[in-house]
């Protein structure tokens, strides 16, 4: 996590330039999302949910908001890519391996590319 420290944090500027969504438990952030509008499709930069409230249901919450919030700003497809022990999930979600694509933090290393294709009015 150390060589992805600075990759992964988020700033006010950050903020300020993505959609950017949380999920709370009891007043306290338990995880986020980051994505932002590129042509035609969204690009989910960041979807992280916090180790202890795993397996409760909010990153399939984040997942469903971030589809539903690209499909308002009209992207055609939703790519992200995924840390190799989450593809699953976005697997299980929808999404499609597409190819890889270079990790920002650590030289060498390749992560899954992952694309979700956006239906109109569908809850996903």
């Amino acid at each position: 996590m150390n060589q992805c420290r600075q990759e992964l944090s988020i700033t006010t500027d950050y903020i300020a330039s993505h959609e950017t969504y949380v999920a709370e438990e009891n007043g306290h952030v338990v995880g986020f999302y980051g994505m932002v509008l590129q042509d035609s499709h969204a690009h989910l930069e960041l979807l992280y949910i916090e180790p202890d409230v795993l397996q409760r249901g909010y990153g399939r919450s984040l997942w469903r908001h971030a589809v539903s919030r690209a499909r308002l700003l009209g992207a055609k497809h939703l790519l992200l890519d995924a840390d190799p022990h989450a593809e699953r999930f976005y697997e299980a979600m929808g999404a499609e391996r597409i190819g890889e694509a270079p990790s920002g933090s650590i030289p060498g290393r390749n992560l899954p590319l992952l694309r979700f294709t956006i239906h109109e009015n569908v809850d996903e």
